[in-house]
């Protein structure tokens, strides 16, 4: 699993995807415990097959024009990026510094304008990052990696739901193994929407 997990989060898409494929068709028991995150895994790689993004790499510019864009059409572009967030952990145990990831900061300097679109991205955004979570590197279950939906906190808001990044500041609470479910992602976006409102 570790090996699907590393070769997924470096971009290895070919080597993850075989990796993901060989635990699903020889350990289907194992599914249901130690390896249940590898379905989740070989999915995202087959959306990314699908949308042209297997095993490349995103730009590290702006899209020419971006400058003059509206804000609605920037939040939107800079949404769709979330599931290319590739920062990484250092050190054992510890976090990963999502603010420090170039399309997050981008996100934070739109400011109030991009809540409303972030906290529908928290019910509803089944991507996965390139960020990956762990404990220890040598404990065999320990990694977890983000969900796209994690990195659309808005700023303003905060919760105590595992599967979310607390907020854009930077503070990370991903890597739980328990699934976030529909209902945990509905329940989370209305308490997000009513702070949100009572906040403005």
């Amino acid at each position: 699993m570790r090996g699907l997990v590393h070769a997924y989060m470096v971009r290895a898409d070919e080597e993850a995807l075989a990796y993901g494929e060989r635990l699903l068709s020889l350990y289907p028991e194992q599914l249901k415990d130690e390896f249940r995150n590898a379905t989740q895994i070989v999915s995202e790689l087959k959306r990314r097959q699908q949308k042209g993004t297997f095993g490349k790499s995103p730009s590290e510019d702006l899209p020419e024009g971006y400058v003059a864009w509206d804000l609605k059409r920037k939040t939107a572009y800079l949404i769709d990026a979330l599931d290319e967030v590739d920062a990484r952990q250092f050190g054992q145990p510890g976090g990963v510094d999502l603010a420090s990831d170039r399309r997050v900061q981008e996100l934070i300097r739109l400011g109030d304008v991009a809540v409303p679109d972030l906290i529908d991205a928290v019910e509803k955004d089944e991507r996965l990052t390139r960020s990956v979570h762990f404990w220890r590197d040598f404990a065999s279950r320990s990694h977890g990696y983000g969900g796209a939906r994690g990195r659309a906190r808005g700023r303003h808001v905060d919760s105590e739901n595992q599967r979310l990044h607390a907020s854009l500041d930077g503070r990370q609470l991903h890597g739980s193994r328990r699934r976030f479910s529909s209902s945990d992602r509905e329940t989370t976006a209305r308490l997000l929407a009513g702070v949100w409102a009572y906040d403005i």
